[in-house]
């Protein structure tokens, strides 16, 4: 094997990864809407985790996600882009895995809500579903400016067992995130 064969196939490897993700990140869907003046969100991130978290989880080792939700008012000043923070919503959600009961549960540590799956993509297809999530009271936004609400997913990778921390540091599938999922929000006659 050359020495350029293993530069080669790096570049190729982080090609796909990036064509990948990109891939997953166009099948996330995030909506708004409005209700009893309220802004909603309606979501449905799809979280594809790496097999070796997914062996983790088999092994049932519980497993700390991070989900973040923002609501950002867009300003520009000349060149440059300055968000103007609106809304931020940040909770983690613990899913792991009981052979004894051969079940997934997701335990969402914000509302102590649990719910328990026999499979682990419904598990993660139901944590990435948002439905009328409230966002803010529209008495706070402005008609005519433009607001991006983002929403994402990710590992909390700080929060594992001491036995898995130094190696989720050094080890990309461990950082797993769906990354920000965009929605311009205009609000006008039509919302």
């Amino acid at each position: 094997m050359r020495a350029g064969d293993s530069w080669l196939g790096w570049l190729l490897g982080w090609l796909m990864f990036l064509f990948y993700g990109s891939a997953l990140a166009s099948a996330s869907q995030v909506n708004y809407s409005s209700s009893h003046q309220q802004l909603l969100m309606q979501a449905q991130l799809v979280i594809d985790l790496p097999q070796e978290i997914r062996q983790a989880i088999a092994q049932e080792i519980p497993i700390l996600f991070k989900t973040r939700i923002r609501l950002q008012q867009q300003r520009n000043l000349f060149i440059f882009h300055l968000p103007k923070p609106v809304q931020r919503f940040e909770y983690q959600t613990e899913l792991r895995y009981s052979h004894f009961y051969q079940t997934y549960t997701l335990h969402n540590l914000r509302n102590g809500n649990r719910l328990s799956f026999s499979q682990l993509d419904e598990a993660l297809m139901v944590m990435g579903r948002f439905q009328d999530f409230p966002i803010t009271d529209l008495s706070q936004l402005h008609t005519g400016l433009d607001y991006q609400l983002q929403v994402a997913i990710a590992i909390d990778w700080r929060q594992l067992p001491a036995t898995l921390f130094s190696h989720a540091l050094f080890n990309q599938a461990w950082q797993y995130s769906t990354g920000w999922i965009n929605q311009p929000v205009t609000l006008g006659v039509a919302l």
